[in-house]
């Protein structure tokens, strides 16, 4: 990324005025993998990041849309600080007061009945778990002979054997697919609920959801008496680029067939939970009630790692009155610093109003998006609160994508990035490798005027790149 080996890069430190120096060469040998020299981010702050040499990139993404609450905030530094000062690691299953401090910050905010909240480090980890909950879940009721998970096409659910199993990512499944259960035990994805790229072919309305009738073709064909549960994104992130359903019907259906096949519904809100889409919840736009919500990314806002799932008391329930515990540990599960911090960016997040911010902030985005579908390879705009998806198409009315080898979406990237702004990708293809999708998630502190700048920015390169491309 970087062009000659002797540049020298300056790494500013809190410790008075210290300065450290690292070459290319020291930086790549420090890299697991070795290829380009990564930027260096020495300092971020609000919706921010500043490199080693001082300049200003916009956070569009907040990560891998993980900040909510902005970068910089000294007073989660010194919440992390007193904790480690205080007590800094106790065993999972004790009590400690910054983990009982966050869970009553989340259970203000889950729906009526689900209190019970298990906690991981990561997404993937807090996913493993609900599955294996699920499972358990299952066996404590009586249904030993249920543990298949069925997921959907076009879906990431995490990077674990497990996860990556009940997911559909292609890219990431490849190296493992003789491990993972799916391919085992040859269960196939369910279809997932895209319009603009319906995998069933059809067009709603007059498709009357019949991407939401597959998952019962799926549990018949699988054997009712053999799945244990379904997952799925209330809106698809990364995996397809920001995909909600048409209509809160779709996720209704979903819910009476898990009810009459016996077979728990989660909610995969790693991306979405904690006011990404301008409520605690996304499950919440569609007025159904999960079984399990997973969540992580946005509960500690990137200050630390953290996650969990939220159960239903009725499930935890089963296995109280069966005298049994859920058998699944993690070292780090309950770590009294990340629930520390935890607590605090809830705290935060409650006293600045910052959910309905982003449901507010997130208006003025999609608002001010709408002026870039006048550019030709803009195919859609979409998305809720400040988690919004756009496809970027060869044909505006036939939706075709462009050939994959020109790999539109890393070139819209790197121009992006040239241009000062950092956002992610969605990564739907379809069977020849071709598709692209950006992903903007801003933390929700961003202002009006930082939005204008990301969207006239954005304009400028998506009209340079597709005239750029119509030349190929």
């Amino acid at each position: 990324m970087h062009g000659h080996s002797t540049r020298r890069v300056m790494i500013f430190l809190e410790r008075g005025s210290e300065i450290m120096t690292r070459s290319d060469a020291e930086l790549l040998n420090l890299q697991f993998h070795r290829q380009t020299v990564p930027p260096v981010w020495s300092s971020g702050e609000g919706v921010w990041l500043t490199n080693e040499g001082g300049e200003r990139y916009l956070d569009a993404s907040g990560g891998p849309m993980v900040v909510n609450i902005g970068h910089g905030r000294s007073e989660v530094a010194d919440t992390a600080h007193k904790q480690i000062s205080t007590l800094s690691y106790a065993m999972p299953g004790y009590a400690i007061e910054s983990r009982l401090e966050l869970t009553e910050r989340i259970q203000k905010l889950t729906p009526n009945g689900m209190d019970r909240v298990w906690y991981g480090s990561g997404g993937s980890e807090a996913v493993e778990g609900a599955l294996k909950f699920a499972i358990q879940t299952q066996q404590v009721s009586g249904r030993p002979d249920k543990f298949k998970i069925l997921g959907r096409q076009n879906a990431y659910h995490g990077s674990t054997l497990f996860t990556l199993s009940a997911g559909d990512m292609p890219e990431r499944r490849a190296p493992y697919l003789k491990l993972l259960p799916d391919v085992v035990q040859d269960i196939q994805p369910v279809a997932d609920c895209n319009c603009y790229h319906c995998p069933l072919g059809l067009e709603f309305p007059n498709c009357e959801l019949a991407c939401a009738d597959d998952l019962e073709t799926r549990i018949l064909a699988e054997g009712p008496e053999t799945v244990a549960a379904f997952i799925a994104e209330p809106i698809v992130a990364a995996a397809a680029g920001v995909v909600a359903p048409p209509t809160p019907e779709y996720f209704r259906k979903i819910r009476e067939i898990c009810d009459k096949y016996d077979i728990i519904f989660i909610a995969d809100e790693v991306v979405t939970g904690f006011g990404r889409t301008g409520l605690p919840f996304a499950s919440q736009h569609w007025d159904v009630l999960p079984d399990i919500i997973v969540f992580a990314k946005g509960v500690a806002s990137g200050y630390a790692p953290l996650s969990g799932f939220i159960a239903q008391d009725a499930l935890v329930d089963r296995f109280d009155n069966a005298g049994q515990r859920f058998n699944t540990l993690f070292t780090y599960s309950e770590h009294p610093v990340s629930c520390a911090i935890g607590a605090k960016v809830q705290e935060i997040m409650d006293e600045e109003n910052l959910i309905q911010r982003s449901a507010q902030m997130g208006d003025y985005l999609g608002r001010k998006l709408e002026a870039l579908s006048d550019i030709s390879i803009v195919g859609e705009l979409r998305g809720q609160g400040t988690l919004r998806g756009i496809e970027i198409v060869a044909n505006q009315e036939t939706g075709d994508p462009f050939p994959a080898d020109i790999n539109v979406a890393v070139d819209v990237q790197k121009h992006l990035y040239k241009r000062n702004i950092l956002h992610y990708l969605g990564y739907w293809r379809d069977d020849l490798g071709q598709g692209a999708q950006l992903i903007l998630a801003p933390p929700f502190v961003i202002e009006e005027s930082e939005i204008d700048l990301l969207v006239e920015t954005l304009g400028e390169v998506l009209d340079d790149r597709g005239a750029a491309y119509r030349k190929m």
